[in-house]
């Protein structure tokens, strides 16, 4: 049976110098769409590496702040990376960020500060829902309001 890819690949072994040449004429005679193909090329690869390298360092970073050294949320055991952050225990993040001068830096360089710092503490893995209801429950202790007592009947919304 004829097996096109060994045909092709036996011909370009025996022409390899003739093809060589030829596609360097292709390249020199056709430059502005090579330019402009390596171009797109490089900018969507580039930006793959980036989320898949952002990706693997906050699996890394999530996984070390979790009791288990598992990728998912210390209260609620929900695993889905894309909604799992870093919570500070102490509820200490906004004086933290100023102490360090952090205006907002998060993700990807935040991740890389903690790796380098060699894992501090006071950090935990939290879904969104759980490091949302935590805030939640702080304010309300700030304010002083039990929240379990509140009657929200026949408050329209």
């Amino acid at each position: 049976m004829f097996n096109k890819k060994e045909y092709q690949h036996e011909w370009y072994l025996n022409h390899r110098a003739e093809s060589i040449i030829r596609t360097k004429l292709w390249s020199q005679s056709h430059s502005e769409h090579v330019k402009e193909y390596h171009y797109k090329w490089n900018k969507i690869r580039g930006k793959i590496v980036s989320v898949i390298s952002h990706l693997k360092l906050k699996r890394e970073v999530l996984a070390h702040y979790n009791p288990d050294s598992i990728v998912r949320c210390s209260k609620c055991n929900f695993s889905d990376i894309r909604a799992l952050c870093l919570d500070h225990v102490d509820n200490d993040g906004k004086w933290h960020r100023r102490e360090n001068n952090i205006a907002k830096k998060g993700g990807t360089l935040f991740y890389r500060q903690l790796k380098m710092a060699g894992y501090p503490e006071g950090y935990q893995t939290l879904c969104f829902n759980c490091n949302q209801i935590k805030e939640n429950n702080r304010r309300w202790n700030m304010m002083n309001v039990d929240i379990k007592n509140i009657n929200l009947e026949g408050i329209k919304f």
